[in-house]
């Protein structure tokens, strides 16, 4: 501040000096200036270096890329608005397209079964326990002579399915639906029966050496001609079931009192035996018959409600 007072002092006395001498008949331009006064030439030069200076900083371009941001905030917004409704579109053709590819696997699967009745390869098996593994229900299918061994169908519904001849082996039936289904001729040896439903199923000529049919109801079912020998039958419900026939030799857990509930068991074979033109033999009848008599005067194990065997 004491700078710019002695500067306007000097520059006072130098004006009067000029006035003095022009007063003495000196001529002086009108339009002289003090040497430290600003004109309109130096005060242009000024802002011109200003702005140079202000082209050369980082503030400006920083100021410039906020501008372009404010003023493309409309488009970003556009652009991310487009780009959800391409995501939203993507996702429901992918929902779409999966029903119709579940779709499309599921009747392939379906084809399958049908047209491959008395597969052997496991093709069919392994479609079976697919629809039975997505809740479908299995009755009625025509699955005769098709390998379903070590098949995993516990609690299937397959009443009234026809499995006659097929290869069952080892197969997972527990719990399984199975009323009238048609069994007959079928391997069903080491199968898991246990509490399932055979009401009324065929069992005739069928092979369930060592089967577990542990609470399994076969009440009215035929099991003529079976072979059950090492099968166990706890708690297996026999009554009405159809015995003629069938071979019950080392049956296990099996009582006095199931057999009794069943039809036809004195025509059922107890001993070891052999087969002769496709039917079972007792190799000592005498032993047979000896067993079905003392099954016969067992009176503790006579039913209450007889089955109607006619």
């Amino acid at each position: 501040m004491i700078k710019n007072i002695k500067q306007k002092s000097r520059n006072k006395k130098l004006e009067e000096r000029i006035e003095k001498l022009r007063q003495q008949g000196f001529y002086f331009p009108p339009n002289i200036q003090s040497p430290n006064k600003q004109t309109p030439e130096k005060q242009t030069r000024l802002i011109r270096r200003i702005a140079d200076w202000w082209e050369t900083t980082p503030v400006e371009k920083f100021l410039e890329d906020i501008h372009y941001l404010l003023r493309n905030s409309a488009t970003l917004e556009i652009i991310g608005l487009l780009a959800n409704i391409a995501l939203i579109v993507s996702l429901v053709t992918w929902l779409t397209e999966f029903e119709e590819r579940k779709e499309n696997k599921l009747f392939s699967t379906w084809s399958v079964i049908n047209d491959g009745k008395e597969d052997k390869s496991g093709v069919v098996k392994k479609a079976v326990e697919r629809l039975h593994k997505d809740g479908f229900d299995l009755s009625g299918l025509e699955l005769n002579k098709t390998n379903l061994s070590k098949a995993n169908l516990s609690k299937a519904n397959l009443s009234k399915a026809n499995l006659s001849k097929a290869n069952l082996y080892g197969i997972n039936l527990s719990g399984a639906i199975l009323y009238e289904a048609n069994f007959s001729g079928a391997i069903l040896s080491k199968a898991t029966l246990s509490k399932a439903n055979l009401i009324w199923a065929n069992f005739s000529g069928t092979d369930l050496r060592g089967a577990d049919l542990r609470g399994a109801n076969l009440s009215e079912a035929t099991l003529s001609k079976a072979n059950l020998i090492w099968a166990n039958l706890s708690r297996t419900y026999l009554h009405g079931a159809d015995l003629s026939e069938a071979n019950l030799f080392n049956v296990r857990n099996l009582s006095n009192a199931q057999i009794k509930l069943a039809c036809n068991w004195k025509e059922a074979i107890y001993v070891d035996s052999r087969e002769v033109e496709d039917k079972l033999i007792p190799i000592d009848k005498q032993a047979n018959q000896d067993k079905i008599k003392e099954i016969e005067q067992d009176k503790d194990s006579d039913p209450k409600e007889p089955p109607d065997c006619y």
